[in-house]
């Protein structure tokens, strides 16, 4: 059952937050995300002024952070689908926690290591690898299916908003402290999300597991026979394989093209999150998610990032990571309306774990190309590369995409319609 006892006058910006359920997992995963986005400064940082990784060893530690999204997310979203969410997720989120805090020993004790760092990031990302999925569909069990696209943009906009502060966090710590106290609060920080959990009283979470039985195969041939899903995923892929590898392409271009430390790490990767809030709420605004503002904004993306790469200084480059990032949370938030608004609940996790192997499962794949270049041509020339591709990408759907049309079956009842041209901005 759906709690629903806040008030009908909510901003439309806020509407799902009228269930509490929503409102105590937001809570808990704002908190955590914060000590993750910590973390990923920190591990970055470590790994390669600490340690001495170069672009191409940044790409394998992304291989084996998301790697096991790439080839075990699919059928872990097929298991969300079939076990009750929260307790998977309160497993997950254990694990994840653990991995934190053993980065975190290994650092206070000087005993850390590229292989070390790597065989513990592993680890997580294997966790990672069941959690994603479960800890996006887990929405749906607190909202009905008329505020998930809301509820999917305010996700994003949660973690985009955690990024802000925790990457300017994780900056500072690491300069003024070190890396280990952004590991140890990382660990501390799943504390919030294990209290939201175990506070959640919703009666679907309590309830059997879900019936479904059906295979990650029913949501790749789901996704492929939706013209629209097609063509946002295939963008999607492209999007994420060149151009979001930030975790590798940022830390060589704020050391090697700029000259700066871990503060200035924190600085770049907080005002493109910035520009991603903003654009999760303006994808949350939107009574229905669009295949053509998606598009515009993988074009979007891609030229502010190919601007990124020719900026002469360190302040132009903050100043052109805004629209980088403004575009892409807002192509992040509306693929997830768009994927959700087309969904039954029986194959949700199913869906958005394809979607998370798509867009994380890509990292390892990318990630090591990425780095070449950057190994070899300069960070500038990687950063270009994966603009020049989000903009193609961008360029191509919209050509195929403006002969799409949603089955009407599919169109959300009292929404628009879902095409590109007759969404309202």
């Amino acid at each position: 059952m759906i709690e629903a006892n806040a008030p009908e006058d909510r901003p439309a910006l806020f509407a799902s937050l009228r269930y509490p359920g929503a409102g105590r997992y937001f809570l808990g995963l704002s908190l955590s995300m914060l000590g993750t986005w910590m973390q990923s400064i920190a591990l970055s940082w470590l790994f390669v002024h600490e340690l001495g990784a170069t672009g191409m060893l940044l790409g394998l530690l992304g291989v084996v952070q998301f790697g096991p999204t790439l080839l075990l997310g699919a059928w872990a979203g097929a298991l969300a689908d079939r076990m009750d969410k929260r307790r998977l997720m309160l497993v997950t989120q254990i694990a994840m926690g653990c991995t934190a805090l053993a980065l975190a020993a290994l650092d206070f004790a000087n005993r850390e290591s590229i292989a070390a760092v790597l065989v513990i990031s592993g680890i997580g990302g294997l966790a990672s690898a069941f959690d994603t999925p479960v800890r996006r569909s887990i929405i749906g069990d607190v909202v009905p299916k008329s505020a998930l696209p809301n509820a999917m943009s305010l996700n994003t906009g949660v973690i985009t908003s955690s990024r802000v502060l925790g990457m300017a966090m994780g900056g500072f710590v690491t300069k003024f402290a070190g890396t280990s106290w952004c590991f140890l609060a990382n660990g501390l920080s799943y504390l919030a999300m294990l209290a939201a959990l175990s506070s959640m009283t919703n009666r679907r979470h309590a309830s059997a597991p879900p019936t479904s039985r059906g295979g990650a195969r029913d949501a790749v041939r789901h996704v492929w026979e939706t013209p629209m899903l097609r063509v946002a995923m295939m963008a999607t892929t492209v999007v994420a394989t060149f151009a979001f590898n930030y975790q590798v392409t940022f830390p060589l271009l704020v050391a090697d093209e700029f000259g700066r430390e871990a503060d200035g790490l924190g600085a770049l990767f907080a005002i493109t999150s910035v520009g991603s809030f903003a654009g999760a709420l303006t994808s949350a605004r939107r009574r229905a998610p669009s295949l053509q503002v998606f598009l515009f904004a993988c074009i979007g993306m891609g030229v502010s990032a190919m601007a990124l790469a020719a900026s002469p200084g360190f302040l132009a480059a903050n100043v052109c990571s805004v629209p980088m990032g403004y575009c892409g949370g807002l192509l992040m938030s509306q693929l997830s309306g768009m994927l959700t608004a087309h969904s039954d609940s029986s194959m949700r996790s199913r869906i958005l774990a394809l979607q998370s192997v798509v867009f994380l499962g890509s990292t390892p794949i990318g990630g090591p190309i990425i780095g070449f270049i950057a190994d070899h041509f300069g960070p500038r020339w990687s950063v270009a590369s994966g603009g020049f591709f989000a903009a193609a990408a961008g360029v191509l759907g919209l050509a195929k995409g403006r002969r799409l049309r949603p089955p009407a079956q599919d169109v959300p009842a009292g929404s628009e319609q879902l095409s590109g041209v007759s969404a309202r901005s």
